[in-house]
């Protein structure tokens, strides 16, 4: 297996994984406050997607995040 199929595979697997974890959060869970200094699960999650974006773009030889 060549990395790049591999690194694809990883990737599929954590978004089944994380999409099965969020599978009964509705809209209104994802946006709800939370106590504390904790984030709601809808920044998490963006945080997660904006990792991933400039992750794979760095793979691809681009700067990453955009500056």
């Amino acid at each position: 297996m060549d990395t790049i199929t591999f690194l694809r595979e990883q990737l599929d697997m954590a978004r089944a994984f994380l999409a099965g974890t969020l599978a009964d959060v509705d809209a209104e869970a994802a946006h709800a406050p939370v106590p504390g200094r904790l984030n709601p699960i809808a920044a998490t999650y963006a945080h997660l997607v904006v990792g991933e974006d400039g992750f794979v773009k760095g793979l691809r030889g681009g700067t990453g995040f955009p500056r």
